[in-house]
């Protein structure tokens, strides 16, 4: 299994990063979630993957730093 995710890592890290993305911003990604999940594992790519590089992508997307704070009604 690790030489078959080794040979592909791009479905692997698309995967891990649309999760991550999903915890960051408290909700489901989406479609329209997808360019920015794909724009944070293309620039990813130059550090081999690196999860700092992918955690950085995240906190750096509009996705990420536009997100609304959840209100709760009491």
């Amino acid at each position: 299994l690790v030489d078959v995710l080794v040979k592909r890592p791009i479905p692997l890290v698309r995967n891990f990063t649309e999760n991550l993305l999903a915890y960051a911003i408290g909700r489901p990604t989406q479609y329209f979630d997808q360019p920015t999940v794909r724009a944070v594992v293309g620039a990813a790519e130059a550090s081999d993957y690196k999860m700092s590089s992918l955690v950085m992508g995240i906190v750096k997307s509009d996705v990420f730093q536009k997100r609304q704070a959840q209100t709760t009604a009491n």
